[in-house]
């Protein structure tokens, strides 16, 4: 899995696709389409998906990555009780866990990484929250690189929230994403080595924009079918660093996952 992969698990009875079915951070949410019963104590969406994406952020080659999907839907802990009760709210807070996988980037990738070093897997773990008001939610999330880089990247959007049919749920909204000064120097800095690129040094800053969109389609009770598109533009630093200049500045990730829901009594 060489391109960059992301999901993250919103703690309100949905789904985020990274980050996503792919990309930087935060997908959709989709509400449990029918009632939560109250003889399970944990309900979750488990899945995978397959995106055409850059082999490496900037890169100009594309090709496919497999990214793993996770929702969890409701939740029953002893003495707290209901934590996610897998009900669609049409106003309100809720927070998320978000992780997310960045590939590796080497230096046979593209003959201009000559001398730039390579760079590991990276996991990403954090959190976010989310504000809904009737069809238009607001987020943001955090995350750290455990792996790979040891820096925080961050990520905020508006979503438009629809739902055009019974069984299907359509979201879209402008993103932007911001990341300290580990995690540029780890992916956008150019050592003096380098044999066809200048020497650069990247800081923190905010490190791209873009437009996402998802859909969810409830095949049966369990199974749903779901898709993204997502279109990002490097900015600042990033957009500055000699990769990004001798690569691409923009990137689309489109893809398809699918996921099963699973029912289980714990207690």
């Amino acid at each position: 899995m060489r391109g960059f992969v992301s999901a993250a698990m919103l703690m309100a009875g949905t789904l985020i696709a990274g980050p996503a079915l792919s990309a930087d951070i935060v997908a959709e949410t989709v509400p449990a389409p029918e009632a939560v019963t109250s003889y399970h104590d944990i309900i979750i969406d488990v899945g995978a998906g397959v995106s055409m994406e850059p082999t490496f952020p900037s890169s100009k080659t594309y090709g496919p990555s497999g990214y793993p999907l996770l929702a969890l839907q409701y939740l029953r802990l002893p003495v707290f009780g209901e934590v996610v009760d897998g009900k669609e709210k049409l106003a309100g807070f809720s927070l998320f866990p978000s992780f997310n996988v960045v590939g590796e980037r080497l230096e046979d990738d593209a003959s201009y990484l000559e001398g730039v070093g390579d760079t590991d897997y990276a996991l990403e773990l954090g959190a976010g929250a989310a504000f809904r008001y009737g069809f238009l939610r607001a987020f943001g999330l955090v995350r750290y690189g455990v792996t790979g880089h040891n820096g925080f990247v961050g990520e905020a959007g508006v979503d438009v929230l629809l739902k055009p049919m019974e069984r299907l749920e359509v979201s879209f909204g402008p993103r932007i994403s911001a990341a300290d000064g580990a995690y540029m120097d780890y992916y956008f800095s150019v050592p003096n080595s380098a044999v066809e690129l200048s020497a650069y040094e990247a800081d923190g800053g905010i490190k791209d924009v873009g437009f996402q969109a998802t859909a969810s389609y409830a095949l049966t009770e369990n199974w749903r079918l779901h898709g993204q598109l997502k279109y990002t533009h490097f900015v600042g630093e990033a957009l500055d660093s000699p990769i990004v200049d001798a690569g691409n500045d923009q990137e689309i990730r489109v893809g398809v996952g699918l996921t099963y829901r699973f029912r289980l009594d714990l207690y």
